[in-house]
């Protein structure tokens, strides 16, 4: 889907977003919704460096892309300052989508790249981009770790390491969300609980429970689009 005609007047016109995980999937289709409403986009990616390059190109509009490991130490700061200075010294959102999911026999290094990626990037993420005046973040979470589901049950076992990072993440976003409320900060962040987005093949897992998807990277990308889209109004 190409930039769409209009987009500079569209409800997002005027706003850079940093995307992390942004160069494909969930991600790409976050990135598209974004760009269509006038955002400019920073398309972050890890090791996807072809397919963020042939993104950036069919959205235009300023678009950019930012590589950086989020796992390593002081990874989100990295990509943060990357972002930044891309966007020319201001991001006015940041959709943290950037994600791995293995099972607990993966190792403790790749668990612990995993908890850094899925659990602190996000949160730290958030920090800097308020601290640095933005006006909307949004965490991506999991609906079937959400809705309290036994991975054992709904994913055939080995995924309690991923669950409770991705519990934790949506625990502290949701009392850091309270405080900047309570502190009356500028700042509106936002968590998006989606079902199985991707098909069960891609994810080595058995389809999951009825009530916690199926849902398409597009409809994800809608309902992030709206976040952004109420803190433009009530920040207008």
């Amino acid at each position: 889907m190409a930039r769409r005609e209009g987009a500079a007047e569209g409800r997002l016109a005027g706003w850079t977003v940093l995307v992390t995980g942004g160069g494909r999937r969930i991600g790409a289709a976050v990135c598209r919704r974004l760009a269509a409403e006038g955002a400019r986009v920073a398309v972050h990616h890890r090791r996807s460096a072809a397919e963020t390059a042939a993104l950036c190109a069919e959205l235009g509009g300023g678009t950019f892309a930012v590589a950086g490991d989020l796992a390593a130490p002081g990874g989100a700061e990295v990509v943060w300052a990357a972002a930044l200075d891309g966007a020319g010294g201001k991001i006015d959102g940041v959709v943290n989508n950037a994600a791995q999911f293995l099972r607990d026999d993966a190792g403790e290094a790749a668990l612990a790249a995993m908890d850094a990626v899925n659990r602190a990037a996000p949160l730290r993420l958030a920090e800097l981009a308020e601290a640095a005046g933005a006006r909307a973040v949004v965490q991506i979470g999991d609906g079937r770790v959400a809705a309290g589901d036994d991975p054992a049950a709904a994913w055939g076992g080995g995924f309690s390491r991923y669950a409770a990072g991705k519990r934790a993440m949506a625990a502290e976003s949701a009392a850091l969300a309270a405080r900047w409320r309570a502190e009356g900060r500028r700042c509106r962040l936002s968590t998006v609980h989606p079902g199985a987005a991707l098909r069960p093949a891609e994810r080595g897992i058995p389809a999951g429970p009825p009530g916690a998807g199926p849902a398409t990277p597009e409809a994800v990308a809608e309902a992030v689009f709206r976040c952004f889209a109420e803190a433009a109004v009530s920040r207008s």
